[in-house]
């Protein structure tokens, strides 16, 4: 009775386990599946996986039927043989009586069906990612384009060339495996069938193993075929594409080398019953001898005694080819390049006070720290990013930076980091920072336009809902109404409390449910807890990066997402590019291909989840691919929210390939590309103490022929290979109707204008500046020179670079001075305005902001001891606001308590010097007293 009980026990958790590991193993696809369902996206998940399927049965049937049908064929004849047992050496005689006649036929069919199934498994599952290949098949549409050499579409190489290699990855290994395994069985099992090979009657086994040698010939003529219709892609020593050697040399020699293996592929079939061993030998002699002369020792013959000698000559017609397609690939034939008149335009501020009062002085990287140390304002909060946009504020166009305020869990110390707390209860960021590009307070700090919790707006900005549950820090899982009440924001001594009112998580309604996302996320808790009720929702893939790849995998996706405030609700925007590595005679960019497209926009609500994909460029054809294949999933960019159209951006990803391949396909005249004449780069400029490359920036700018001023993207050039003068820059522009347009402003050759790194220079050879800057280093402050700003203003270039100010014993960054060249004129002072007055040829304004950032002899310095008073002061206020919970205040009087102590020291180092001039001028004296007693 007891043996029977533990059998029954061992029963059941057998079927336990059995049951929880299958569990396991089909949860991830249920759940995942349940979460696509959710979002509107179910049809997605399904074509997918459908396509999945068919494609793995399709490899798994064809690599069974071609492994197990040859092995089982292997076996075929073992014992009615072609030739009499006399006929065998003696040998194979004695290994027929002693083995073959002993093995057990039906556990060899067994071993070869399970060598089958192995083998098919593994290839379908190594194979089987490549769908988004099968499907833009399926759904191709022309480019509309031809390439230069086969006069195919560009479609072709896109869509129909990738197949044909996976086609090929997938019989290669088959094939060049499958001949010497069925081969080895036959020495194995049948070696009879392999005997008298010059004989004209073949074995069944010989005319088996002829058949595979055949279809691997056609396999490698498939191959070689495949490379002469890579040769558009194929690198050679000057250019991508296929080159003079190439065209007339390489090209034939694979079309022949093609012939020779399909002659002998048929050569070999064409054997099956009459055997011809001398002429299958003496054609493949002579075909490998014809494919090792054309494409092998022929192309570098040709290409040093006929090409190189005269090289542009012979590539002048393939390089124009190289050109053209570049410029086709990177959207840059739609370019307009107007002429900027350098040096003609005045510094008027009122004709220009839109972009005046725009330019960004604030870099990002000093910002990001100030935003985290004064409106972090708990340290659980933290501001992963900082954004650029412009928004409407008082019916003005303004450029402001701003980033999101987000719970980051990794802060919490380990004894806090429960399942309770990290799941239930601390679920959501909270609201935004936002700041002009061009404002800072008295103090040098950012000049906050929302700030706070709860948030605090200027007048024409609303923020209605601030939770932020889904971002760029949401990483984990979170479940929401449940019995715990959600951490809202810090409130005073206490916490505000708030339950999800969204529709973004999957409602955990029945035990099934709760038991499959336990199972995925292998968390009992989700199966015993007794916080979580019916009406729980649980939010997944809330990280808005990973939320969206997950969705569409088939788009790249911009590793930098911006917030937006539209309508008082939170949004974040993806830029998602369609990129190729197969477009003909196109140049290659690392890590992109050589194609590449921003023509989808994804929108992402912070609160509820919700995802959408629009369409900005109807007419990009792998785009157009995956409306034909995913119908219903994009929407056009006219049906996005006008407010969010208005937050459109060029994307920075995109304009620095453009720029960089600009830079050198600008030049569309072959000789002067061959000769590199005038290449350009893209400029380099100082950040704190070291050089990097320029990147671009967001800036407003009134353009010449257009009504209002335009939010921009732009970029100045340089010379590759002369002086660091500027020669032109580069502009994507933002708001409709003209996003997406390309201008590029040529400076006449005859003219100078300054570059980048001219300018540093400039300011570093200022003995004024270079001695201030030199002083605050040497008194323990940190100068930062921030993003050195090219800003062209109708025929004038204003050059802007901020510096900033960050003391040892402080992480916040001060916006200290401004440097502003004009021209000849170099000059720094506290503000933009103050540095444009001077400019401008106003000495006071020049006198005054000189007058602040040097010592003022006339003026009688506060007193030591009025200092130390002051700092009691503002420390009792910091303290005050600390204990009210308010943190803005409380950054702000830190800051000032920074400022007063900094007054002391520089009070107490002037004591010090002056106690030492003093000492010195009564040694003077007395010398001068005892010369004249002695006279």
């Amino acid at each position: 009775m007891q043996s029977r009980l533990n059998r029954a026990r061992l029963i059941v958790l057998a079927v336990t386990v059995i049951g929880w590991l299958i569990l396991s193993a089909l949860s991830g696809l249920i759940t995942e599946a349940i979460w696509f369902n959710h979002l509107g996206f179910g049809s997605v998940f399904w074509k997918v996986l459908n396509t999945k399927l068919v494609i793995y049965a399709a490899i798994f049937t064809l690599t069974f039927i071609l492994f197990f049908l040859n092995l089982k064929l292997a076996l075929k004849h073992q014992r009615d043989y072609d030739i009499i047992d006399s006929a065998l050496p003696p040998v194979l005689r004695l290994y027929r009586q002693l083995i073959l006649s002993r093995l057990p036929y039906r556990a060899l069919n067994i071993f070869f069906l399970c060598i089958g199934l192995a083998v098919a498994g593994y290839t379908a599952y190594r194979l089987d990612t490549g769908w988004a290949v099968w499907l833009q098949l399926v759904n191709r549409v022309p480019f509309g384009i031809a390439d230069p050499i086969f006069g195919m579409d560009v479609s072709f190489f896109v869509f129909v060339l990738p197949i044909f290699e996976t086609i090929r990855d997938i019989l290669s290994p088959l094939l060049v495996w499958l001949l010497p395994v069925t081969f080895t069985a036959y020495l194995l099992f049948n070696p009879s069938q392999l005997i008298g090979w010059r004989r004209t009657k073949l074995t069944f086994g010989q005319r088996h193993l002829l058949i595979l040698a055949g279809l691997l010939f056609f396999l490698l003529a498939f191959h070689i075929l495949l490379k002469a219709f890579r040769l558009p892609l194929h690198q050679n020593s000057l250019f991508l594409g296929a080159g003079y050697t190439d065209v007339y040399v390489l090209l034939p020699g694979y079309g022949l080398s093609t012939l020779c293996l399909v002659t002998l592929g048929m050569l070999c079939l064409g054997s099956l019953h009459t055997w011809r061993f001398k002429l299958t030998l003496v054609t493949g002699l002579v075909s490998l001898l014809i494919a090792g002369i054309s494409t092998v020792a022929l192309p570098p013959v040709v290409q040093r005694l006929i090409v190189e000698p005269n090289q542009f000559a012979k590539e002048k017609a393939f390089l124009e080819h190289h050109i053209n397609m570049t410029r086709y690939a990177y959207d840059l034939e739609k370019v307009e390049e107007r002429q900027f008149p350098a040096g003609t335009g005045q510094l008027d501020l009122d004709k220009f006070k839109a972009t005046i009062d725009n330019i960004r002085l604030w870099d990002w990287r000093p910002l990001q720290l100030s935003y985290n140390q004064l409106q972090a304002l708990s340290y659980y909060y933290s501001f992963h990013g900082i954004d650029v946009d412009r928004y409407l504020i008082d019916g003005k166009l303004r450029q402001v930076m701003l980033a999101a305020r987000e719970i980051d869990l990794s802060r919490f110390e380990a004894h806090v980091q429960t399942w309770t707390n990290t799941r239930l209860r601390y679920t959501h960021g909270y609201g935004l920072v936002m700041s002009p590009v061009d404002e800072a307070t008295a103090t040098g700090l950012p000049l906050f336009l929302i700030k706070d919790i709860p948030p605090t707006t200027v007048t024409g900005l609303s923020l209605e809902r601030p939770e932020i549950y889904f971002g760029e820090l949401t990483g984990d899982y979170v479940i929401t109404n449940t019995n715990i009440k959600e951490f809202d924001y810090p409130q005073g001594e206490d916490n505000a409390e708030t339950i999800y009112q969204g529709t973004g998580g999957i409602l955990l309604d029945n035990y099934l449910k709760r038991l499959l996302f336990a199972a995925r996320f292998k968390d009992y808790r989700l199966l015993i807890s007794n916080e979580l009720h019916r009406g729980s929702q649980l939010l997944m893939h809330r990280q808005i990066v990973d939320r969206v790849q997950r969705i569409a995998p088939f788009l790249r996706l911009d590793e930098d997402p911006y917030l937006v405030l539209e309508d008082g609700r939170l949004y974040w925007l993806l830029d998602a590019y369609t990129t190729s590595r197969y477009y003909p005679y196109a140049a290659m960019t690392p890590g992109w291909g050589n194609y590449v497209r921003n023509p989808v926009k994804v929108v992402v609500d912070a609160y509820h989840g919700d995802v959408d994909f629009y369409v900005v460029d109807r007419q990009e054809p792998i785009a157009m691919a995956w409306q034909k294949a995913f119908p219903g999933m994009f929407k056009n960019i006219e049906d996005m929210p006008a407010g969010l159209q208005a937050h459109l951006r060029y994307p920075v990803d995109l304009f620095e390939i453009q720029a960089s391949i600009y830079a050198k396909y600008h030049m569309k005249n072959p000789l002067v590309f061959y000769n590199d004449e005038d290449a350009w780069k893209i400029p380099e400029e100082k950040f704190q103490s070291e050089t990097v490359t320029m990147e671009p920036y967001y800036t407003i700018l009134q353009l010449e022929g257009h009504q209002e001023p335009e939010f921009v993207l732009m970029l100045p050039f340089i010379p590759a290979k002369q002086i660091a003068n500027m020669v032109a820059w580069m502009a994507a522009l933002n708001d409709p109707p003209h996003y997406g347009k390309l201008i590029v402003y040529k400076f006449f050759k005859d003219q100078h204008v300054y570059g980048p790194m001219q300018i540093e220079s400039r300011i570093d050879q200022d003995s004024e500046i270079s001695q201030q800057l030199t002083l605050w280093d040497q008194r323990g402050s940190r100068v930062i020179r921030g993003n050195l700003l090219v800003i062209p203003l109708e025929g004038a270039i204003l050059y802007v670079e901020p510096i900033f100010l960050q003391s040892e014993q402080s992480s916040i960054p001060e916006l200290s001075r401004v440097i502003v060249v004009f021209e000849e004129q170099v000059v720094m002072a506290r503000t933009l305005d103050e540095a444009l007055a001077a400019i401008l040829g106003d000495r006071q304004q020049e006198i005054i902001a000189k007058e602040e950032w040097e010592i003022r002899p006339s003026e009688e310095p506060p007193s030591y001891q009025e200092l130390a008073a002051l700092a009691k002061t503002v420390f009792d206020e910091a303290i005050a606001a600390q204990r009210q919970g308010n943190w803005a205040l409380y950054g702000e009087k830190l800051a000032q308590l920074e400022d007063v102590i900094n007054q002391m020291l520089t009070l107490t180092s002037t004591v010090e010097e002056g106690d030492h001039h003093g000492e010195e001028n009564e040694i003077e004296e007395g010398r001068e007293q005892h010369a004249e007693f002695d006279a």
